[in-house]
């Protein structure tokens, strides 16, 4: 379309426009703050329209002054939000994951994570919560390491989580999260001893996401005290 409106006034841009069926046109007109300006500004978005309108300074070499131009919603909303783009660019090449694959795919793989962190990242500072990305993306790495990792099956209880300011083998930010810890019953029917430090028992049961060998009666207070 920009071809077309090259070399187009504003009436004739809006004319062409007019007979085009596959377009909904919100037509304005703002005074030039000079009568011989005449350019062509195109804006095509999916949201913001013409109303409301702002207002705007402008130099009027005319004039001599700074005047007030009507502002369409669509141009306020550009100049408020431009350049979110950009800084989401900045903030995935600063960590961006540097595993290569042979994949055609795999680029767009890692790009679609590192997004999905820095969306996460910025909405967490948005909620009040001060932590750099590099934290950040350590933190998810840690819960993901201590939710899907494999514990020894050797004797003794397993060593205790950096994360756990009680002790415990599981970190406290998984443990107390109050989300899908459910009774299982332990592979192969073994019996495990129960996580509870209060509890000398030996169990078949265990957490689903913690990964530990817990009593009915001691599940509650484990995920809780």
């Amino acid at each position: 379309m920009d071809g077309v409106f090259k070399n187009c006034t504003l009436h004739e841009a809006l004319a062409i426009l007019e007979e085009d069926s596959d377009y909904e046109v919100n037509q304005i007109f703002v005074e030039p703050p000079e009568p011989n300006i005449h350019s062509v500004v195109t804006a095509m978005c999916s949201l913001y329209g013409v109303e409301p309108l702002s207002s705007i300074g402008r130099y009027s070499a005319a004039e001599k002054k700074k005047i007030q131009v009507p502002r369409p919603a669509v141009f306020t909303n550009y100049n408020r939000y431009m350049g979110g783009t950009d800084l989401m660019d900045q903030n995935i090449n600063t960590y961006r994951i540097g595993i290569r694959g042979k994949k055609w795919w795999w680029p767009i793989f890692t790009y679609l994570i590192d997004a999905s962190i820095c969306n996460a990242w910025s909405l967490s500072r948005k909620s009040g919560n001060p932590i750099n990305q590099l934290d950040f993306r350590r933190h998810i790495v840690q819960t993901y390491l201590l939710r899907f990792r494999n514990l020894p099956r050797g004797p003794g209880r397993p060593l205790t989580s950096r994360q756990s300011k009680t002790g415990y083998q599981v970190s406290d930010e998984l443990r107390y999260d109050a989300i899908a810890h459910y009774l299982i019953p332990c592979p192969e029917g073994v019996r495990r001893r129960c996580g509870y430090k209060y509890c000398k028992s030996q169990s078949r049961l265990q957490c689903s996401k913690c990964n530990v060998g817990l009593c009915a009666k001691c599940n509650y207070r484990f995920h809780t005290q």
